[in-house]
This record gives C-alpha cells, structure tokens and sequence, in this order.
C-alpha cells in the first residue's frame, strides 16, 4: 500500500481496482460521503487518474446557471492559475460552458485536438507552462449545481480516445451525488481528522513574502474554497494569509519580544486549516526578524479511510460473488476499525 498524502491537493494511492465496475462502485462511494466535494476532490481526482491514462485530473464548479465559481487541479502551477483566472472569459468565448455541458464535454475535446489550439496564448500559459497538450472533460450534474471533471496529458501520450471519453463520462455520473445531502458550503457535524498536507512560507517585517512554496500556496488556494474569481491567495506578500492569521502575523512583529510563538486553527466546510506562527531573530544582526508560517490542512478521517480502502482488493461475498459496491459500501464501518491506526496514513 502506498500512500501520499501531504501533497494535496495531488494525493497518491495504489488501488486495487480489479475491473471497471469497481472503480466506478469507489467513485460513486466517495460521492456518497457526508462531505463538502471541495473536500472529496482530491481522493476523487487520484482515483480517477488510477484508471484513465492521465497527468493531472481537474474538476471545476458551476452553480445553477452554469456560472463557475470554483476550479481545482491536481498540480497547482502558479503561472497557469494566474492566467487561467485573469482571461477565463477568453477560454468561455472560445468554448462556451453552456455548449460543453450541451455536448458532453466533446466540444471541449474537439476545440483541444485542433492544431490551431497550440498556437493559442491560453494554450501556452495553460497547457504549455505544465507540459501538457490533450485533454477531455465529462459534465455531472450535482448538488447545488453542476460539476465538470477533467484529464489532462502531456503531447507523446496522444489525444484522449473515443473510449477513454465515454469512460471519463462514466465516472462523472458515478458523481452525481456530490454535495447533494448538502449545500456546497455548509458545515457539517465535528469530525475526526487526519493531517493531509503541510507547507511553511516565510514573512518579513514589512509585508513581503521571503519564501513561499507552490505547495503553500495551493493550500492557501483550498482553505479560501478554491475560488477562481479572486487571486489573493498567489500575493508575495501577507495579505495572501487568511485575515486572521494576516492580523496574528502583524501582532508577533509589533511586539518587542524577539521570540514569539502562536497556534490558531481554522475551520472550513471541507477541513481544518492549522496555523503555526513564529517570529524568530534574522542571523544578520542588523536584519528585520522573520515570522515563520506553517500551515498544516486536516480532512475527515472517513475520507482518508476511503482512499485506504481503494487500496484493498473486493473481498469475495458469500455466494462467491464479488461485489465492489458492498465493499466500499462499509466505510462507516471500516472507518471505526480503522481510525485507530489513522496515524499510519499520515506523512
């Protein structure tokens, strides 16, 4: 079993999918979980790579009239994000959101293959800053609105096939139940959780970021709610930090004390965002001191057991039947039994 889980939102498994169905029997469990999709989406993501021949999955959220409010990726790079928020309507006059919802993501597939696509400068900001050239989509209708699901590949895998369309369009049904024991949004019930990434950056005296990971960033990017309307997560300096945790970091600096340490944790629909804060002498005496952030992203336990179970091979039923749907079937079940050694999931 291999597990790794501290690059979110790009989550690693090894599954033991023997066939389609039970592929699709797991997506369809995870769609059923009591969590927020924004919070599923990474193990969905990862699952959906372990079956269609991809780089990088992505999924983006639209409400009820097909206006997107929210895009999240597997490999975030700051480059193509930044461009991809900043020019979307580009992209939407060239693709309109309605005509891929209309035609089950085809157009998208068509206007991506085209020769001419290449010569795009979306494509150069997008797909060529990341390696990549195919792609395809499958639209799902969810709770609250509606879902697309994309794949992504770089130019010597080839274009996505006829079959691997339909398949992706398979496993965007299985999703159909994303968010619909809830709204998006809503909290649920306290949970148990497990750590699911972790990234530091660090914060001058005046502002300004020192040193900031992609990794960092893209957690700041999640506990905002991945929202593609807004690029104040991407800013070098601390007005990239949630307003509380801005505000905490600007107290530590206005305080005489040359060591200073806090811990103040935030609570989000689809996770637990920890922030460690610690101001700390520069070795250069004559240098402003530095406040380190750590930000550490808890999920729900019963989702990180459900990715462990992805791992696990369908156990064989009484008559002799294998029933991948019974066996995702008891994660809350399995989830009792398993959180005592949730600890072995962590990084």
């Amino acid at each position: 079993m291999r597990y790794q889980l501290s690059g979110l939102p790009a989550v690693e498994i090894v599954p033991g999918f023997a066939r389609k169905r039970d592929w699709l029997a797991h997506l369809d469990l995870l769609a059923e979980l009591p969590y927020p999709s924004l919070a599923l989406m990474p193990s969905i993501l990862a699952a959906v790579r372990s079956r269609i021949d991809c780089t990088v999955g992505g999924f983006g959220w639209t409400d009820g009239s097909l206006n997107p409010t929210a895009f999240m990726t597997e490999h975030m790079s700051l480059r193509a994000y930044q461009w991809w928020i900043d020019n979307a309507s580009e992209f939407f006059t060239l693709c309109p959101i309605q005509t891929q919802w209309s035609s089950g993501g085809e157009s998208f597939r068509r206007l991506i293959a085209e020769p001419a696509f290449a010569r795009t400068t979306f494509f150069d900001e997008v797909f060529g800053s990341q390696g990549l050239r195919w792609a395809t989509l499958a639209p799902v209708r969810i709770g609250g609105g509606y879902g697309f699901l994309s794949v992504y590949r770089p130019l010597e895998s080839g274009a996505f096939t006829d079959d691997e369309h339909v398949l992706l369009g398979r496993g965007a049904q299985a999703l159909g139940g994303l968010d619909r024991r809830q709204h998006p949004w809503q909290t649920p019930a306290p949970v148990e959780t497990a750590l699911a990434g972790e990234a530091t950056l660090l914060v001058q005296a005046d502002g300004a970021l020192a040193a900031r990971s992609q990794e960092a960033a893209r957690l700041l990017y999640l506990q905002g709610g991945a929202n593609m309307h807004t690029l104040e997560w991407a800013r070098m300096d601390w007005h990239a930090l949630p307003t509380l945790v801005k505000e905490a970091v600007r107290t530590l600096f206005e305080q005489p004390a040359p060591e200073l340490k806090r811990r103040m944790s935030l609570y989000q629909p689809w996770g637990r965002f920890e922030f460690v804060l610690e101001k700390m002498p520069h070795q250069a005496a004559c240098t402003e001191p530095l406040v380190v952030v750590g930000i550490r992203y808890f999920e729900a336990t019963d989702i990180t057991v459900a990715r462990r179970l992805a791992a696990q091979p369908p156990r064989k039923a009484a008559g002799g039947g294998r029933h991948a749907k019974h066996q995702s079937g008891r994660v809350g079940t399995d989830a009792r039994h398993h959180r005592a050694d949730a600890q072995d999931l962590q990084p």
